[in-house]
């Protein structure tokens, strides 16, 4: 709205743009699809649909390493998710791509480190859709209906793997159709797990459960899922919410002090309300492929229109130790919130404001110390965000 476009706070400038990936041949755009900080903040991740993973320095903005086919990264179709294990002893850094791989790397080196053989993952049909870390040793992956079914009784496999062992140790139908989103809540006070996918469910799990059967309850959000995040660290709002955004634009925020007193092995059944829900108003115009005589679909040839699935609310991060959380939307907004407040919005960048984003923003990424984020979109650029 008008009235949000004046908000100011001492956050966020602009402090780099960083710019480098390619548009690949035959297409007309290309896409930022996932950006992500190591532990230590001092290197940003980015992945494309060039196909390669790029490593920048947040001090001086420079690129370190592109990392692409010849460093045995992603061959085609983009490389579509980052995952970066928690703060401790190792820095671990995974990537899954349109390709079907999943990749570990030792980004500071530059190299790929390993490659999860086909054997261990799901059935040969199903398409790795998304990653996340369990903790430092386990990695889990989100991926399609076997088969690629879409029928409603279509079930969705997510696997866990010990990335030390290089094994697989668990698997289990955990969505209708495709999972879309996973992660962990290893800062927060119990330890748990969340999954989202096309059937309109956040749900939750205890990893401390063997099989993971049962989970610890089903949070309803309207749409499609696109992101979500646990609140990290100790200060204020630390582990005790789950933002969930949606591709209906919205983000939906749970307080999951809610869940105090259920069961980690039970039906799943207790219902919890959400706090907020954050809305970037109408969802961005889709452009769907071969309208007005365009082949390719041209969300990069029609401008403010986005491709199917990206006209949502695409990324939500939570800001350490804060009740705060930054959303970014297909529309070209970027907002940051604090679910502390009645009245949550703190800021509030659109595309015909304050925003570098003019397309789409499909990715974000919060830093540990909660003084830098970034923000990754439609026109193959970075926008590092710092503290005022």
């Amino acid at each position: 709205s008008s009235s949000r476009a004046d908000l100011r706070t001492p956050y966020p400038a602009p402090r780099n743009i960083l710019h480098g990936h390619e548009t690949p041949a035959g297409v007309c755009h290309s896409l930022v699809n996932d950006i992500a900080f190591v532990p230590s903040g001092d290197l940003l991740l980015s992945a494309g649909d060039d196909s390669t993973l790029r490593v920048w320095s947040t001090v001086s903005g420079q690129p370190l390493h592109t990392l692409g086919p010849q460093r045995g990264g992603h061959k085609e179709g983009g490389v579509i998710r980052i995952a970066v294990s928690p703060a401790g002893k190792a820095e671990r850094v995974a990537t899954c791509g349109r390709d079907n791989r999943l990749i570990l790397w030792d980004v500071r080196a530059g190299n790929a480190l390993f490659e999860f053989h086909k054997k261990q993952m799901a059935d040969k049909n199903a398409v790795l859709e998304t990653i996340g870390f369990v903790d430092e040793t386990r990695l889990m992956g989100g991926y399609d209906s076997v088969a690629g079914d879409q029928s409603s009784t279509a079930t969705a496999p997510l696997q866990v793997w010990d990335i030390e062992r290089g094994i697989l140790v668990n698997s289990f139908h955990a969505h209708k159709q495709f999972i879309t989103v996973l992660c962990s809540n290893e800062c927060g006070p119990s330890s748990l797990l969340a999954s989202g996918g096309a059937d309109g469910y956040i749900r939750l799990w205890d990893p401390r459960c063997g099989s993971w059967g049962g989970c610890v309850a089903s949070l309803p959000v309207p749409g499609e899922m696109n992101a979500a995040s646990f609140s990290p660290g100790a200060g204020a709002g630390g582990g005790h919410y789950l933002a969930a955004a949606s591709s209906l634009n919205t983000c939906t925020i749970f307080d999951l002090r809610c869940l105090a007193g259920s069961s980690p092995t039970g039906p799943g059944e207790k219902e919890v309300n959400a706090l907020h829900v954050l809305s970037h108003g109408p969802p961005a115009p889709v452009f769907s492929p071969g309208e007005h005589g365009d082949p390719l679909g041209g969300a990069g040839r029609r401008p403010f229109y986005v491709d199917q699935g990206d006209q949502g609310v695409n990324d939500a991060k939570w800001l350490n130790g804060l009740s705060r959380i930054v959303t970014t939307s297909g529309n070209g907004s970027v907002a940051m919130w604090d679910v502390s407040l009645g009245d949550p919005c703190m800021f509030w960048m659109g595309r015909d404001t304050h925003t570098e984003h003019k397309r789409s923003v499909n990715a974000l990424a919060t830093r540990h110390d909660g003084k830098a984020f970034a923000s990754g979109g439609d026109e193959q650029k970075v926008v590092l965000y710092m503290e005022c």
